[in-house]
């Protein structure tokens, strides 16, 4: 019996959290591809996965995903509530894969005074900070990250 209860997961297993809404990432669609021609995805609200490249470590309101070698990523911004409240947040420490689901706006992203977006930002953020100046970036609803064990 001891054997059945140790077979029962495979070591390198992925772990996924959702933050948020539910993601359907069965429809996600390659941040690259939306990264490549932004335009026609603007205005709607769409599924991305994509590899993360930095996070804000203050508080976990926004995360970025890799296009690509030659592109900045793409920026995620954590929805807010009516009070302006983050409607969720994501770990500080989120690495991985992650599936987005928000829409995707044509206008600079927020300012985060503090977290990642001035002089002072760590260095992880210097990935994410190429993004602040981008003309798109996804307001996330929710987020379900993968991350591997080992």
């Amino acid at each position: 019996m001891a054997g059945c209860a140790s077979g029962d997961t495979a070591p390198d297993a992925p772990s996924q959290t959702t933050h948020g809404a539910a993601v359907d990432a069965g429809s996600a669609v390659p941040v690259q591809r939306v990264a490549a021609s932004p335009a026609q995805f603007a205005d709607q609200t769409v599924v991305l996965e994509g590899r993360v490249s930095a996070v804000c470590e203050r508080k976990g309101c926004w995360l970025a995903l890799s296009t690509g070698a030659d592109t900045p990523p793409l920026r995620v911004e954590v929805a807010r509530t009516d009070a302006g409240e983050y409607a969720f947040t994501v770990p500080t420490t989120a690495s991985g894969w992650a599936a987005v689901q928000g829409r995707l706006v044509a206008q600079s992203p927020p300012s985060h005074d503090g977290h990642g977006d001035g002089a002072e930002a760590p260095k992880s953020d210097a990935a994410a900070n190429d993004a602040t100046g981008s003309s798109y970036h996804l307001i996330a609803d929710g987020v379900r990250l993968t991350a591997s064990d080992g």
